[in-house]
């Protein structure tokens, strides 16, 4: 049966043994939700679901989030919704621009994906890929490529995607559908994937993730 391996990159806080790194198989979602900025729960019933993001002190941040990861067979579909500041003010400055990288996004209120299809291959096509986007859709993406000393990084990728959100009852919803073949990843279902999903809050500032330990977003 056709499904998606992920290694979602949570360490736990074992005391005195290495944490190992939670896994999970998800069966392929029988509908795609609708990709438009608001999530339904219905919608995303075939999706994992994760409560709580992280901060640098590695405690669960005050401010509530939760995120959601499925696959139809074609696209890698993601959700996260997220706390609003008083006001639903969701800050954001940098304005879209097709044609280069936009850092500025990561300094307005943000998420960031790290996603590494290829996870565990020795050889061959073993990129991963940074996005990081704020409400207007303006993006930082980038492709890695770790065994071409050369030329690692690919600052001409593109992410090719739906991408959505919407400030819904004080909270940000945002929805995301990457489709496998923009990621090189369409023939890739069966082994495990790396992800790593965060949320930059810029007021006050905190950059948090889906993990209980500090480590490089690239590792």
């Amino acid at each position: 049966m056709a499904r998606l391996a992920l290694v979602m990159l949570l360490a736990g806080s074992a005391a005195f043994a290495a944490p190992e790194t939670p896994r999970v198989a998800l069966p392929l979602m029988k509908s795609a939700p609708a990709i438009d900025g608001a999530i339904g729960e219905a919608e995303w019933a075939g999706a994992a679901r994760v409560v709580g993001v992280v901060g640098r002190s590695g405690l669960l941040a005050d401010r509530e989030a939760d995120f959601r990861v499925g696959c139809d067979g074609r696209r890698l579909l993601l959700a996260m919704r997220s706390e609003t500041p008083p006001g639903d003010e969701i800050l954001v400055r940098a304005v879209k621009d097709d044609a280069r990288d936009i850092l500025a996004a990561f300094h307005d209120d943000s998420i960031e994906l790290w996603i590494d299809p290829h996870r565990g291959k020795a050889a061959g096509d073993r990129r991963y890929f940074q996005i990081i986007t704020n409400a207007r859709g303006a993006l930082f993406d980038r492709s890695y490529d770790p065994t071409n000393q050369a030329n690692a990084v690919d600052v001409g990728w593109r992410v090719q995607w739906e991408f959505a959100n919407k400030v819904v009852d004080g909270w940000w919803h945002v929805e995301m559908a990457i489709p496998l073949e923009s990621l090189g990843a369409q023939n890739d279902l069966d082994h495990p994937w790396g992800l790593r999903i965060g949320r930059n809050w810029q007021r006050p500032g905190e950059q948090t993730r889906w993990e209980s330990v500090n480590t490089a977003f690239d590792d």
